[in-house]
């Protein structure tokens, strides 16, 4: 009798072993294959990042004290910016750099204007600065979508639209301040400006095009109007630039194709005619980039060891299970290797008869995967993220506030909770390919081991034994 039909009438007369054998498979198959899963779906969630989100420097003006002047006004000492501005034709001109994905041009604090036609949300301490009441400040962008706070996520926009380049004389409001004083997308709001006596005072009537969330809850206890977010608007640059009667400074968000390739895009700019020997600063932020990245990569590394792992702890378990079996089989070896059956028929024969029950068992896998793969992959997911939130958390030191800041309440920075928190895997048939690669050579590894206690002896040893 041939050592194949052997194996084969061993795994059916002994059913058991069998059954259980094929568990363990099963459960081990089952887990290869889901961390296999979950590893190829972060790979190509990675790569739709790269696609989709890009890698980003700033262009900010240098505010430096040996760029700032100061006048005297109505009420004191007024410090403005006398530096070099970022303008269209900067705009125009970055743009031809190879790499170069697209722009946008914000500011905070750019615009103070008072309430004429409608109320802004009282604050805990007014001083009626103007007639109208006291000032709030408003942030200006060229593409309100790119907008850091609408980015982040920190901002959603409700009804209505974005900021383009090509408006003129129109803002965004919160869902707070339209909420109290009735307000729509399509209605106007006069903006009353006076800058403590520094300008010309003036209204100017805006258009509310878009209206966003994200504010409530945020302004509770300020002292001030200009303290409230919700109180906060954004506004496109020619309203802006009319407010300060001159084009306001502002900084630029330069958006690069391949989040990968930053460093040689930086390097162009930095050398451009355009931004060479002016007062700006320049720096590579791919805060958004390495928010949504970086988890994904975590997870591909956790999910690697876990492969590994899981595949050191199966040979063991398997050796263990096999060993037990293999040393109960001593009288059938010696017979077997008495009327001539060579070792390595013996040891082949155990070796088939693992595989036998290991391609059924993979074959139960596939599907049992199916159920597993997508919630343990959303569930190593959000440990990941939570891991590095906490991290950043512990990491990060407690800024020192100042009044601009306090003042600025729509801008926002990505973090990892505004990152990908699910991922969706998938269970390609390829991937069973590479788990019967893996459990054949797993089971070969645990079957030598085990059957070299009993293959190791001589042949009057073993009959001693059975003796």
């Amino acid at each position: 009798m041939g050592f194949v039909k052997r194996a084969g009438l061993y795994v059916v007369r002994h059913r058991i072993k069998s059954l259980i054998l094929l568990l363990v498979l099963t459960i081990i198959a089952t887990f290869v294959l889901t961390g296999i899963a979950i590893q190829s779906s972060a790979k190509n969630a990675a790569k739709d990042v790269r696609t989709s989100v890009s890698g980003k420097i700033s262009l900010n003006i240098d505010m430096s004290p040996q760029n700032m002047k100061t006048e005297q006004g109505k009420y004191g000492p007024m410090s403005y910016y006398a530096g070099d501005k970022i303008t269209r034709d900067t705009l125009l001109a970055l743009k031809e750099v190879e790499g170069v994905l697209d722009m946008n041009m914000s500011a905070t604090n750019v615009v103070f204007a008072a309430a004429k036609n409608f109320k802004y949300l009282p604050a805990g301490f007014t001083m009626n600065t103007t007639p109208y009441g006291d000032s709030a400040n408003m942030a200006v962008a060229l593409s309100s979508e790119k907008y850091s706070g609408f980015t982040s996520g920190k901002l959603k926009l409700e009804s209505g639209r974005h900021i383009t380049d090509e408006d003129e004389h129109v803002i965004l409001i919160s869902d707070e301040l339209a909420e109290y004083n009735n307000l729509s997308v399509g209605d106007s709001l006069e903006l009353y400006i006076d800058y403590a006596g520094a300008f010309p005072e003036k209204v100017i009537e805006v258009e509310i095009i878009g209206i966003f969330s994200g504010t409530k809850g945020t302004g509770d206890g300020a002292l001030t109007t200009s303290m409230i977010p919700g109180n906060q608007g954004i506004v496109d640059f020619p309203t802006a630039n009319e407010a300060n009667m001159e084009e306001v400074p502002a900084d630029l968000e330069i958006f690069v194709e391949d989040p990968q390739s930053v460093q040689n895009v930086y390097d162009r700019i930095a050398n451009h005619p355009g931004i060479k020997g002016k007062t700006f600063k320049l720096a590579i932020d791919t805060q958004e980039y390495d928010a949504i990245a970086n988890p994904l990569e975590s997870l591909q590394s956790l999910v690697s060891t876990l492969i590994i792992v899981i595949s050191v702890v199966s040979v063991a378990i398997l050796a263990l299970l096999l060993t037990i079996w293999t040393r109960g089989r001593v009288k059938e070896t010696g017979i077997l290797l008495s009327i001539g059956v060579s070792k390595a028929k013996i040891v082949g024969q155990f070796i088939l008869e693992a595989v036998i029950i290991a391609a059924i068992a993979f074959g139960i896998a596939y599907p049992a995967s199916y159920a597993v793969a997508d919630t343990a992959g959303d569930y190593i997911m959000d440990q990941v993220v939570d891991s590095q939130t906490l991290q950043g958390e512990n990491n990060t030191s407690v800024p020192q506030g100042n009044f601009s800041s306090m003042m600025d309440g729509l801008s926002g920075k990505p973090s990892a909770e505004n990152s990908i928190k699910e991922i969706s895997v998938t269970v390609a048939p390829e991937y069973l390919v590479w788990v019967y690669g893996i459990g054949a050579l797993l089971i070969i590894c645990a079957v030598l081991i085990a059957s070299y206690t009993i293959i190791r002896l001589k042949p009057k040893e073993i009959l001693s034994k059975m003796s």
